[in-house]
């Protein structure tokens, strides 16, 4: 498909979000095109011609195709699974895209893949405090997704990655995504306090075996 970076990965976007399918000629030349009701099939035509558009996108440097990519990458379902290659696209993302949307839902994934606990080579990393850094960083542009994820870490903590409990950093957080329309405010101050409702269901739950349903 010939065409600009933008073109090319709306093209991309459309074939795994809106069902549209190129039928090509013997060269792989886009001839027509149509729309269908079905996802995208691993190891078919159109597959193989979806991951064609976003590498012709990433080479433009578009962070969606990049980040699109990145996590075919991460999956294995379209192409061969790639965990080096699949971190190498995030950073590239991240080094090269100004702050805002695309940005920070790369370094979202980075950090995820970080709490996994694989870096680049797929070896254990536990660089929990680079984790932090992205999805703060991530946060702080309107990723809701880093925001929640900032108040399980710091209410819950992450012992394997070194992530200690912070109960004002989980309420700092908390109180962001109330903020930004991301939790309600119930649901927000039981992410940041866990154990407390943890131990107040226990409670009610013991007084309903005692005394019988109120």
């Amino acid at each position: 498909l010939q065409g600009d970076t933008k073109s090319t990965a709306n093209s991309a976007w459309a074939m795994q979000y809106r069902g549209l399918r190129f039928d090509t000629d013997a060269q792989g030349q886009p001839q027509h095109v149509r729309f269908v009701d079905e996802p995208l099939q691993a190891g078919s035509t159109d597959a193989q011609y979806y991951i064609g558009l976003l590498e012709q996108a990433s080479h433009g440097g578009n962070a969606w195709a990049l980040t699109e990519l990145a996590q075919q990458c991460f999956s294995g379902h379209y192409i061969e699974k790639d965990l080096e290659q699949g971190h190498a696209l995030l950073a590239e993302v991240i080094e090269t895209t100004e702050p805002g949307t695309r940005r920070a839902r790369a370094q979202t994934l980075l950090a995820e893949r970080l709490l996994d606990g694989t870096d680049g080579e797929g070896r254990q990393s536990g660089d929990g405090q680079r984790a932090l850094q992205l999805l703060q960083d991530a946060a702080e542009q309107g990723d809701d997704s880093a925001c929640i994820r900032l108040i399980d870490l710091y209410a819950l903590g992450h012992k394997r990655l070194g992530i200690k409990r912070n109960q004002k950093q989980a309420e700092h957080w908390a109180a962001q995504a109330v903020q930004a329309g991301a939790l309600e405010e119930a649901e927000a101050d039981q992410r940041a306090h866990p154990r407390d409702h943890e131990e107040s269901l226990g409670r009610s739950i013991l007084y309903h075996l005692i005394f019988g349903p109120f």
